[in-house]
């Protein structure tokens, strides 16, 4: 038997760590989703033509290790001393697909109305509901991009419209509300926290509205920093598959007229006011968390009361701790 040379030993590391952190983010692990989100090795660069006959022979080496199951087209990393039971993950999934599918469904008929609203140039889907592991009482995060300038007034009148429908996220109402969590302007569409949770949650990002190609923008623009977390293997998939939802944005020629109109400078006191309404109450509740990423300015406005990214970091590292000897037991049996 012929020892594997160090740069299929190296993406074995690549594919291990990322099945772990899937199983982590309960991302339920097909081909095409490990190659997206694929962890980042300085020293290896995925070959386009054999990546896929490369990541088979992985994928069997670890089932036939026991510690990977394939269940329906995915793939699940089995955890240290765990018990495995047949389907257990399957029927799981499919519970939080179909979960995650009647979500969109949701979103896609409020954004039949918020398209009508001017100065909005994109909104997704992202969170739980774009990963397709949404719980039922889970909300539906939206990340909207607006026109530059108008981002006060582009989310009071968004909030204003989803009180009307009653889809806004409330105190202890959550499930299948809407909730306004990121805001950017689409002149300055650079992430302000950069991270691996950040990276993964824009290159799930499932979009509604994607006016200018402002989703192509925005993945564009972050990349620099979500290569050092993902091996980027094929953009135009991302871009492409991540805009299927999107639908026909045609707008009435008053709607349309409205958009340039209240564009224009000599409205801008409306921007000026909607910023004074609604930064008292923001500050407000910015005051309260402990723990939050709450930042607002004319270029971005976040609302994270419990943001995940440390608490996801911190259990892919102990989990690495945990399996330390089993891993080191791996790459001394890969061969081929």
């Amino acid at each position: 038997m012929k020892k594997i040379n160090q740069i299929d030993k190296v993406f074995l590391k690549q594919v291990i760590y990322t099945l772990i952190y899937l199983r982590i983010r309960k991302i339920p692990a097909t081909n095409i989703c490990i190659l997206k989100y694929l962890f980042k090795n300085k020293n290896f660069y995925l070959d386009q033509k054999n990546v896929l006959i490369s990541l088979r022979i992985i994928l069997d080496f670890l089932i036939n290790k026991g510690k990977v199951v394939y269940e329906f087209g995915a793939y699940y990393w089995i955890f240290e001393n765990e018990f495995y039971r047949k389907q257990q993950f399957y029927k799981n999934a499919i519970e939080l697909k179909k979960n995650s599918f009647s979500k969109i469904k949701i979103a896609r008929k409020i954004c039949r109305i918020l398209k009508y609203l001017p100065f909005i140039k994109l909104i997704g889907i992202n969170g739980t509901v774009a990963l397709g592991n949404a719980r039922k009482k889970s909300d539906i995060d939206f990340f909207v991009i607006c026109k530059d300038k108008r981002i006060w007034t582009t989310r009071l009148l968004m909030i204003i419209i989803l009180e009307i429908l009653d889809r806004r996220k409330k105190k202890g109402k959550n499930k299948d509300r809407i909730c306004l969590n990121s805001f950017a302007n689409f002149k300055n569409l650079e992430f302000r926290y950069q991270d691996r949770y950040s990276a993964l949650e824009l290159l799930a990002m499932l979009n509604i509205i994607d006016r200018d190609n402002c989703y192509t923008k925005l993945v564009k623009e972050n990349l620099p920093w979500i290569k050092k977390y993902f091996a980027i293997n094929d953009l135009e998939v991302i871009l492409n598959k991540n805009s299927l939802l999107s639908f026909n944005l045609q707008k009435p020629f008053i709607f349309r007229a409205a958009d340039f109109l209240f564009g224009l400078k000599i409205f801008n006191f409306i921007e000026q006011a909607a910023r004074l309404f609604q930064e008292k109450r923001i500050k407000k509740k910015a005051a309260k968390l402990k723990k939050g990423q709450v930042y607002w300015s004319d270029d971005a406005l976040i609302f994270h009361p419990k943001p995940k990214s440390r608490l996801y970091q911190k259990k892919f590292l102990k989990r690495l701790k945990k399996e330390k000897k089993q891993l080191k037991e791996l790459f001394k049996a890969f061969k081929i």
